[in-house]
Parts: structure tokens; sequence; C-alpha cells
């Protein structure tokens, strides 16, 4: 959040509206690579703490899409009007699909041994580290002559560190170490069809408001926009980090066929009451916090902001339950 907030600001409206709208555009086809698999090898892993097969096939998997994802988006954007800039600045954002915690595809699967044995401190802490390497060079941007494709840069390259040391500590954690296979592709590719559909849409449905307005406004209207949107996008490690944390304990009570009741209902109840209170605290102050974050440039995201806020409420709840019920 604060590297992103000295991005805004070093950058401007007009600039960031740029990467914004080329990020929405490779976070909604990073969905395709995305496939539905991390539930099922959580569900597996889960199950049986010490086979690693479904987890190495899923990542190898999610490679393999990776590349047919690229190579189809070179042949197919100089025919829906990219221009040669902004498909080199597409290819460079799209190394974060396999880098970047940010995406939510390759390095959340890597994640899944950390999750499944409630060590999560890991993968967070080399997220941490991977936003501080960004930090630091944004600090640079007011000394390059294009801020845009610098950026976009940093942006993908300061993941590269935390993704290394992602595999250093699954195999020192717990002894994983990465092999080509394939095995039970096919049967892991048909569990997961079902989920396909579901995180693509999903992502459609958190990134198609700035696709939309970057086809109707220029780019300063967009990076005003995507500047709310970024206030509330940290907002999501909170389901996120409920959702973790409870789900071994909900597998192991299932297990046990001991109720589940009451921790599902403490847990749906505390998402609402957070989010209610973060909404109406920001709506309030939501002026002022918006100037002293981005600046009297960006004061027109107050409002565009709130309404977002609010949103949360819905958003949590259905993080969590559809988290839940994918998983179970």
């Amino acid at each position: 959040m604060i590297a992103i907030v000295f991005a805004i600001r070093f950058l401007g409206a007009g600039y960031f509206g740029h990467f914004s709208s080329l990020l929405a555009v490779v976070s909604i086809l990073s969905r395709l690579v995305d496939f539905g698999i991390e539930p099922i090898v959580f569900r597996e892993l889960s199950r049986d703490k010490n086979n690693y097969h479904f987890f190495s096939t899923g990542l190898n998997l999610r490679f393999a899409i990776y590349i047919l994802l690229v190579i189809g988006f070179n042949i197919s954007a100089p025919f829906l009007s990219f221009t040669s800039k902004e498909i080199l600045l597409s290819n460079i954002l799209f190394t974060t699909i396999i880098l970047s915690a940010k995406m939510v595809v390759v390095r959340e699967l890597m994640a899944t041994p950390f999750k499944v044995n409630l060590k999560m401190h890991y993968p967070m802490l080399l997220s941490i580290f991977d936003n501080l390497v960004l930090l630091a060079m944004i600090f640079l941007i007011p000394f390059v002559s294009d801020p845009v494709l610098y950026f976009v840069i940093a942006y993908a390259i300061s993941n590269l560190p935390g993704f290394i040391l992602s595999f250093y500590f699954l195999n020192k954690k717990f002894g994983y170490r990465y092999e080509v296979t394939f095995e039970k592709s096919n049967w892991l590719l048909k569990e997961s069809f079902t989920l396909f559909g579901f995180v693509v849409l999903t992502s459609v449905f958190m990134q198609i408001d700035i696709v939309i307005l970057s086809a109707f406004k220029d780019n300063v209207d967009v990076g005003i926009y995507s500047a709310g949107t970024r206030l509330t996008m940290p907002l999501s490690i909170i389901p996120g980090a409920i959702v973790t944390t409870v789900f071994p304990i909900l597998v192991k009570r299932l297990s046990d066929k001991e109720s589940t009741e009451f921790i599902t209902n403490l847990v749906i109840k505390l998402l609402y009451f957070i989010s209610f209170v973060m909404a109406a605290v920001f709506t309030f102050e939501s002026t002022s916090l918006v100037t002293l974050i981005f600046g009297s440039e960006f004061i027109k995201t107050a409002q565009s902001a709130s309404i977002l806020y609010w949103c949360q409420i819905f958003l949590f709840f259905g993080f969590y339950s559809l988290s839940v019920l994918l998983r179970l």
C-alpha cells in the first residue's frame, strides 16, 4: 500500500491510469493460468501433508498454461489495436503471473504447504520483502525518462527475490524439491474445471470496471478511479488470513465428525463487523484521507473509494463463504 501510494504520487493520474488499464487486462488473463487448481491442491494436501505430487503437478500445469497464454497474447495483440509499447509493457507484466504474490496465481499455489501447516508467516514475510524492494525502486521514478516503463519493470522484477526464496523455504521447512511431473494432471484438470469459469468471472468482476473506464475515458480518469481501488485492495488480506487459519481446523472437525457451526458463525459475524466499521470510518473522512494519501490531484477519488469500501461488507462474506465451500 505504501509503495503504491508513492508510485501514484510520482507517476501522476495519467501515467498511473495507463499502468492500471494494462494491469487490469493482464489480471483478467491471469485467471486462465489459475484454472481453479489451487483449492483442489489445498484440499488434497490437507488430507495428506507429505504427498506433494498434486502440488508439483499443479505448478507444472500453471507453468504450461502460462506459456500458452503469453504466446497467444503476442499473436493476437497486434490485431487488437495494442501499440508496440503496450505489448512490451504487457509482456513485462505477464511475468508477474509467475513471480508475484500480488497476482495470486503461482505464488498463491506455492504458499499452499505453508497454509496447510499453519506457517503462513513465511510467504507473508516474503511478500513484504518483495514490496520493500518495490518501494526502494519506486523512489528512482523522478530520475528516469520513461516513468511508466521503469515502474512496470520495477513492479515485475521486485518479486524475483521472494519467488526464489519461496522454493528455498519449501525445501528447508517441508523437504520439498521441485519435480517436472504431470502425474494425475487429467484428474486435477477435471476436478478444477468446474472452478475455472468461477475464477475467470470473479477476476472479470474485480477488474472489468477499469477496462470499461479505459475504453470510454482517458488515462487521467482511469488513474483517479484506480487510486480508489488501491485503497480497498489490501483489505482482502483480512478474509484471506481468516480463511487460511480456519480451513485446516474445519477440515479436522469434519474429519472427526464434530460440529463446525460455532466457528462458522463467529467468523461470519467478525467479518461483517470489521468491514462495516472500516466502511463507516472511511466514509466520514474520505476526502481528508484521500487528499492526505494521494494529494489534491486525486480528490475526486474520495466518492468512488467510499462506495468501494461499503462493497467490502459483501465481498468479505463472499470471499470467506466461497473459499470454504470450494475447498471443502
